[in-house]
Parts: structure tokens; C-alpha cells; sequence
């Protein structure tokens, strides 16, 4: 039995934007120039989320030559989710108009 049927539309919807939105973000943060703020190289499209250390020492991990900051991601995935809405929302008012025409 498919219980994903069961759940309620709206929260579908909200999974599956969510969802796309946050391919998005990670496609744009890609394809984006990246930001360059004195020794720090930053990622993110429209708000940089994730920072990476151009000089590091050859002592120490990676990962401590990175830094995350999730309040901007959630923040640019708001955003994307909210124009993911609002270009579906108006390309549904399209249909809808082109075919009582």
C-alpha cells in the first residue's frame, strides 16, 4: 500500500519544492561566480552559505578550512522556494486562462 498517496496534497507540494529548490540552490552555487572576501573564497547564490579557506595549513584536516552558515542557506532556500511557487502558481493561471479561451 502507497502511503504517500495518503498524505495530504499540500505537504507533497511543499516536500517535493522544497526539495527542487534545494537542487537548485546546489546547481546555481555551481554554476555562479564565487565570491572572494580577502582570504576566504565563498559559495552560495544569492546569499554565500559555505566559506573555504584559500591558505590552510598542511597540518590540519580540510574541514576545519571550511565553514557553513545555515541561517543564509535556509534563507536562499526560502527564496528559491518562494519563485518555484510563484512561477508555478502563474503557469497554472496561464493554463487555466488558455484553455477557457
Amino acid at each position: 500500500m502507497n502511503t504517500e498517496n495518503q498524505k495530504p496534497w499540500l505537504y507533497r507540494s511543499v516536500k517535493s519544492t522544497l526539495c527542487l529548490a534545494f537542487f537548485l540552490e546546489i546547481v546555481l552555487s555551481y554554476f555562479m561566480p564565487f565570491s572572494d572576501e580577502g582570504n576566504q573564497i565563498g559559495i552560495g547564490f544569492p546569499y554565500t552559505y559555505f566559506y573555504i579557506q584559500k591558505q590552510g595549513v598542511l597540518d590540519t584536516s580540510p574541514f576545519f578550512s571550511t565553514a557553513l552558515n545555515p541561517l543564509r542557506l535556509i534563507l536562499n532556500l526560502f527564496f528559491l522556494y518562494l519563485l518555484l511557487k510563484f512561477l508555478s502558481w502563474s503557469w497554472c493561471f496561464l493554463e487555466l486562462n488558455r484553455k477557457q479561451n
